[in-house]
């Protein structure tokens, strides 16, 4: 069954609530409001000077060139995404960038529920067709030197992919269609 339902004609989108669910279930489009809001953010106040700017744990867009003089990069950290983690500040990924980057991280470890009958962790993020989450990622990590909202688009579309190749496909039309290198 597809749980939500989109009316093009009338610009309309319904989710319709399982019979059992303990709440509503709500459609949010903060990765795409906050990825747009960042790029407003780096165009207004930057103006192509060199900084960081974080909207949240899962958007980083940095600037021109890193301005310490003793390395030419800035080192992002990427914590753990694993929630039966004791601590979640442990450093999973190190990504080393030269210059203008967006980075995009979509995941279950900030924003999840459990299942009423299992008890299974499962991740906010929804699969259109099905109406669930399909928790086949942890996390999944895009940076490059497109927009941001672009790239938050595509990390939340990465997580209900389940093959590397779906993946690589998926990426390969981001690229070709804003022309762009996404990693």
């Amino acid at each position: 069954d597809n749980y939500i339902k989109i009316d093009q004609e009338n610009s309309t989108i319904k989710i319709e609530t399982k019979e059992d669910a303990l709440m509503p279930v709500l459609l949010n489009f903060g990765g795409i409001s906050k990825g747009f809001a960042l790029d407003q953010v780096n165009d207004l106040f930057l103006n192509n000077q060199p900084g960081i700017i974080s909207a949240g744990s899962s958007s980083i867009s940095l600037k021109g060139t890193f301005p310490l003089s003793n390395r030419k990069y800035y080192l992002i950290n990427i914590r753990e995404p694993s929630f039966y983690k004791s601590s979640q500040q442990e450093v999973f990924l190190q990504i080393a960038l030269e210059k203008y980057n967006n980075i995009s991280n979509s995941g279950d470890y900030e924003k999840f529920f459990f299942t009423k009958d299992t008890n299974t962790l499962r991740s906010h993020i929804i699969n259109a067709s099905t109406g669930f989450s399909d928790n086949y990622h942890r996390s999944a990590i895009v940076f490059s030197e497109t927009y941001s909202y672009v790239l938050d688009v595509l990390s939340t579309t990465l997580m209900n992919l389940e093959t590397i190749g779906e993946i690589e496909e998926m990426v390969k039309r981001f690229e070709d269609f804003y022309k762009t290198s996404i990693a």
